[in-house]
């Protein structure tokens, strides 16, 4: 976490790798420390009675448009939320978008808030940049759970309690008017007033910008296995793209990888 201003999800990445050809039989695994001057090494050496394998990982963040993007859809949602606390309701929007969110005002999902404050039958929409759906939150759920229990505020949990299920399939953003439990201010003892968000970006750009193949790291991961062991390679990825960009990546990965030659 401390060297060279690195964030923590590769090492936690390497030690799950590790676990899990422990919990595979594996009997032997060693993690390799970097030595400078000692040339490019894998990760791990793992051994079983006759065999021994040279393993590498790779953890990669998110991709800078996938980033780019949730700011992007933050913008758009803070509108919502805005509509909803000065109306003093509880709104539930699912949206999903044709248009990339960079070309969209900031204010496109507002104008659909307030347009189903002023008449709610303004529940609906299709248009050619989006289609999407909002309405009121129904807090039965939430309100029974919260009698006996604590939830941590903003959490998936949360959000599934406010919409009666949580969709992997889209992005949530939420907000609210809440009171902190005393014992564990990030748990919520009570929430008040909320508005969710819910969003997934379909556009053809954004589907290709989010889906790249990660030949590049495999040619990187391969240059640190050794020529004179059989040899590995695992890749994570950090999405926040929802089930469809990840589908879609494992084929283009899948595709590149069956005419990859190691050197």
């Amino acid at each position: 976490m401390t060297s060279e201003s690195r964030q923590p999800e590769s090492g936690l990445f390497e030690l799950l790798v590790a676990l899990a050809y422990k919990r595979r039989q594996w009997p032997t695994v060693d993690f390799l420390d970097e030595t400078p001057g000692r040339g490019k090494t894998p990760d791990l050496l793992v051994s079983r009675p006759r065999t021994q394998w040279a393993v590498e990982c790779k953890r990669l963040r998110p991709a800078a448009y996938s980033v780019r993007e949730n700011d992007h859809a933050r913008r758009l949602s803070r509108g919502v939320h805005e509509v909803s606390l000065e109306h003093s309701r509880s709104i539930r929007m699912q949206v999903i978008f044709h248009h990339e969110l960079s070309l969209l005002p900031d204010d496109y999902l507002k104008k659909r808030a307030l347009a189903f404050i002023d008449n709610p039958e303004e529940r609906l929409w299709v248009e050619e940049g989006s289609v999407g759906i909002i309405g009121n939150i129904d807090w039965r759920l939430i309100r029974h759970v919260m009698r006996r229990d604590f939830v941590y505020f903003g959490s998936s949990r949360m959000v599934e309690l406010l919409l009666g299920e949580y969709d992997h399939q889209f992005s949530h953003d939420m907000a609210a008017k809440w009171r902190s439990w005393d014992q564990r201010s990030l748990y919520a003892d009570a929430v008040y007033q909320a508005s969710v968000v819910s969003w997934q970006s379909n556009s053809d750009e954004a589907l290709r910008q989010k889906a790249r193949h990660f030949r590049s790291v495999i040619a990187g991961a391969n240059a640190q296995l050794p020529s004179d062991l059989p040899g590995a390679i695992h890749v994570g990825i950090g999405s926040m793209d929802g089930n469809v960009i990840d589908a879609f990546r494992h084929v283009r990965n899948r595709k590149m990888l069956r005419t990859f030659q190691r050197v």
